[in-house]
């Protein structure tokens, strides 16, 4: 990495730092770090590090260093620094509770710099479960319907990794404004006007069937299969705790069951990864089902999010391709069995 990288994504500042405290987190004042691999990235710029003590074998690490973004009227702004914190608290805390348990890592967390907007973590070895989604074997089911029971595994541990009393309940009334912020926000530069009304209209019959408080717990807030690593042995490990924070407890199954109906319309014969779904859903709670209510809410909130984000990331693209492009997968996305799973119920009884 060229000199001029270093210094414009801020990683001086950050070696510097790990020198510094280099005796307290590998041992000794003279261990060296060498830059190997840069990574820019829209919200984020990411470094492969070396790291040599002067006494035994090197390891390695990535720092990501964050980088000053333009938030869209609908986000709420948060600092680079209060986003590291996070982010270093989350992986600090999944760490801990995974320790020792069989099929299951995660990157450890090896030092925080909010003054620099940076977090430093150790590297995992594996691949990318989007990479096995996007190039699938075929025979390749079975180590998916392991991969899927796993990280349904995972996301029982992870959300038990918090404290035992509930930071609050979900509101339908503030998860409704969520929604309504990101429509408004989208409607009618994309997609039509009435597409705002369908949406608030399948929100209000959906949260009508809510009984009950639900109370919130930790997310990742960002589980898809660019986030989750298949380690060697088939084991899985899950990156990224930069959106960490809470809410509902089907928030981040829900995300990722998306994410598969996304690549399941585009695999088609070639692997099912619809058995993938059954087998994510029933790993995590078999008394619960794509037919209970909240899940269906957090699928239409994904679903409002993913065209949105598709429309503010259009780039360069003509505003007529992406308009296009939006309402296709919006009609695409809306048409996700699961959203009117809890009529087809209602029908078969």
């Amino acid at each position: 990495m060229s000199a001029c990288a270093a210094d414009s994504s801020g990683l001086s500042d950050v070696l510097d730092a790990l020198r510094v405290r280099s005796d307290v987190l590998f041992g000794h004042p003279d261990t060296c770090f060498q830059a190997l691999t840069f990574f820019d990235r829209p919200f984020s710029t990411v470094v492969r590090l070396r790291i040599e003590p002067p006494a035994g074998s090197p390891l390695y690490a990535f720092t990501k260093i964050y980088k000053t973004r333009l938030w869209q009227p609908y986000e709420t702004p948060r600092s680079a620094a209060e986003v590291v914190e996070q982010e270093f608290a989350a992986t600090s805390r999944l760490y801990a509770a995974l320790s020792g348990r069989p099929g299951f890592a995660s990157p450890r967390p090896i030092a925080s710099f909010p003054e620099h907007g940076a977090i430093v973590t150790g590297e995992l070895e594996g691949s990318p479960l989007d990479r096995a989604l996007r190039r699938p074997r075929r025979g390749s089911t079975p180590l998916l319907l392991s991969i899927a029971t796993r990280i349904a595994a995972w996301l029982r541990a992870y959300q038990a990794s918090q404290e035992a009393e509930p930071r609050g309940y979900w509101d339908a009334d503030a998860n409704r404004a969520y929604l309504d912020d990101r429509l408004r926000h989208i409607t009618p530069r994309f997609l039509p006007v009435e597409a705002r009304h369908e949406a608030l209209a399948l929100f209000d019959r959906i949260a009508a069937e809510v009984t009950g408080a639900e109370p919130l717990v930790a997310i990742h807030a960002d589980l898809c299969p660019g986030n989750i690593l298949i380690m060697p042995g088939g084991g899985i490990a899950v990156l990224d705790f930069a959106t960490a924070q809470q809410g509902t407890r089907f928030h981040d199954i829900a995300h990722l069951y998306l994410h598969l109906e996304l690549a399941r319309r585009r695999v088609r014969r070639r692997v099912d990864l619809g058995a993938m779904q059954e087998a994510l859903m029933a790993g995590f709670d078999r008394a619960s089902s794509v037919s209970h209510p909240l899940f269906r809410l957090m699928l239409l909130q994904h679903i409002v999010c993913h065209v949105t984000q598709l429309a503010d990331s259009a780039g360069w693209r003509p505003r007529a391709a992406v308009r296009a492009l939006a309402r296709w997968r919006w009609n695409n996305c809306l048409a996700v069995a699961a959203l009117s799973r809890r009529n087809e119920v209602c029908d078969a009884a």
